[in-house]
């Protein structure tokens, strides 16, 4: 298991990061997303592992269904402010 902690001045910047590491890992646990302790912005705690051995070709694992619903979902950020 991976365990990543972002940290981000704003929402948009920790949507941005947070959909980077979706690109690459699957997620599988996230925090809440809190105020950092020291300064201004956010910070999010990401448990993820390597993505599962790519399916054959037409078609897609369950571990993709899964990758491509968190990608599209990052309400568990927060509130987009845009």
């Amino acid at each position: 298991m991976i365990r990543a902690r972002l940290a981000a001045d704003d929402v948009d910047e920790l949507h941005a990061a947070a959909a980077a590491v979706v690109s690459a890992l699957t997620v599988i646990r996230t925090s809440r997303t809190v105020p950092r302790r020291f300064g201004d912005g956010l910070t999010v705690h990401l448990d993820a592992e390597c993505p599962a051995t790519a399916p054959p070709p037409g078609r897609a694992s369950r571990s993709d269904d899964l990758h491509g619903k968190q990608a599209e979902d990052l309400s568990y950020l927060g509130p987009d402010p845009g």
